[in-house]
């Protein structure tokens, strides 16, 4: 909340369509939690994919990759895997993207913007533009995608949403992901897939009714949990269903207190003592 506004982008709406009090944890509570190496290698990824698309050589878009990992390995992080082996895997799927991928023209990367509704602003960042009217958006991922995943999700509507109003296209907007899987036995050096969705005024207003329904839940302080097998690989799954912790400092003075399990298990009756 911001000068009563509630602010979204594609990973918070996503965030709480998945678990609203995972929202609560992350942005409004901010409860502190180690850097994920998913996260690490992403960002990373993105850097180095980045400094190809404005014409870098592939030596500098290794570096830049490089610099990301050691800037986010030099801090507190989950440590699934060492900082090498996270900055080997980078190198691999920077490299496996400037070998791979076909060349677009690229007109702009990093491309902010901000709609102001009446109680909702939404924001993002456009990973790169495919001359001034597709969106371009890269990924990493462990497994192959499917074009249902490309078609379902709500970052390409949330994106070409906001292009199209920043630059006043009209719709239909393509939307452009590449998608670099990680290695495997099959892959050793990773693969690019490239798929492509479109987005129309159908699904602008699917998202305006989604925006507005997760504002007023936000702003009414509807934060319920959604216990599902995802809560495996969630960052608060320990602080929400493992036992009681201790508080924990908010960037705003405040403090969190410990949650306690669904199930009402405690460290003393079966919950998680750490």
């Amino acid at each position: 909340m911001n000068n009563g506004k509630v602010y979204l982008s594609a990973s918070k709406i996503t965030a709480y369509l998945s678990c609203p009090h995972k929202f609560r944890l992350r942005y409004i509570d901010q409860v502190p939690t180690p850097n994920q190496t998913f996260f690490i290698v992403g960002t990373a990824t993105h850097a180095g994919v980045e400094a190809i698309h404005i014409g870098k050589s592939l030596q500098d878009a290794l570096t830049e990759a490089s610099l990301s990992v050691d800037a986010a390995t030099s801090k507190e992080y989950d440590n699934a895997l060492t900082p090498a082996e996270i900055n080997d895997l980078v190198r691999t799927l920077v490299t496996t993207y400037h070998e791979q991928a076909i060349p677009l023209k690229i007109t702009a990367v990093e491309t902010p913007f901000q709609i102001d509704g009446n109680n909702v602003v939404l924001t993002g960042t456009v990973d790169a533009m495919v001359e001034g009217k597709t969106v371009l958006e890269i990924k990493t991922a462990k497994r192959a995608w499917s074009q249902p995943q490309a078609d379902l999700q709500i970052q390409p509507s949330v994106y070409a949403f906001g292009l199209a109003f920043e630059k006043k296209l009209p719709g239909p907007i393509e939307v452009i992901y590449r998608v670099i899987v990680k290695p495997t036995k099959k892959f050793p050096k990773g693969q690019l897939m490239e798929l492509r969705t479109i987005r129309t005024k159908e699904h602008f207003d699917h998202l305006i009714a989604t925006i507005n329904q997760v504002g007023k839940a936000v702003s009414a302080g509807i934060f319920p949990r959604n216990v599902t097998p995802a809560c495996g690989w969630c960052e608060f799954r320990r602080l929400c269903l493992g036992g009681t912790l201790p508080n924990y400092d908010r960037p705003d003075g405040g403090s969190v207190a410990g949650y306690r399990d669904v199930s009402g298990a405690t460290a003393e009756n079966g919950g998680d003592s750490e």
